[in-house]
Formats: structure tokens, C-alpha cells, sequence
């Protein structure tokens, strides 16, 4: 994925958030019908892009956000391989998707 390419929240999420512990964050999406179990850094860039919309975010300006909020020591490799695993996921279940992509709408 490229540093550049552009992510957005999906339309209409209806987001309600709940930390369940420092590790872990329940996010409940009204528009989609379902919770979702998210880890505390997956769930602050899905904030992230929540906070900008309706514009979009580049890979670059994710990790920038989300480096700060690591834990000590995290390189930006590391916050590199989070978004690999995170983007890619928040897509096929409907949060977000890469600007120029059909949002998904979970069955």
C-alpha cells in the first residue's frame, strides 16, 4: 500500500465507543448493526478517521497521528504493519474504505 493512498470512514456508521479495558474498545455502529471488539490503537485510528471526516486521511498522516499514541519505543514500521493489518480489515467490515473504492456494506 502506498503512503499516499487515502482512507475514509464510511458513510453513516453511527459510531458509539466504549473502552472495555487499556487494551481493548468496543465500538458499536448504529448504520451497520454491529459491534465490534477493537484494539485500543486499531480503535484510535478508526477515531482518527471518525474526527476527519468527511475528508480523507492519507496512510502518512494515519501514522503520524497514531505513532504518539503507541506505546514507548514503537517505530514507525511497527505503526506501518498496524495500518497493513487494520486498513484491509476496517474495509471488509464496512468502517472505512481507500478513496476511489466502493464502500462495503457487511451482510
Amino acid at each position: 500500500m502506498s503512503s499516499s493512498e487515502a482512507w475514509r470512514i464510511a458513510d453513516n456508521l453511527g459510531l458509539a465507543w466504549q473502552d472495555w479495558d487499556e487494551d481493548e474498545v468496543v465500538v458499536f455502529s448504529r448504520g451497520l448493526g454491529h459491534s465490534f471488539l477493537l484494539s485500543a490503537p486499531s480503535a484510535r485510528l478508526l477515531g482518527f478517521l471518525a474526527d476527519a471526516a468527511p475528508h480523507p486521511l492519507s496512510r502518512s498522516e494515519l501514522a503520524d497521528r497514531l505513532l504518539p499514541c503507541c506505546a514507548p519505543g514503537t517505530t514507525r514500521t511497527e505503526v506501518d504493519a498496524l495500518l497493513d493489518l487494520a486498513l484491509p480489515e476496517f474495509y471488509r467490515i464496512g468502517l472505512a474504505h481507500p478513496l476511489g473504492a466502493a464502500q462495503v456494506t457487511p451482510s
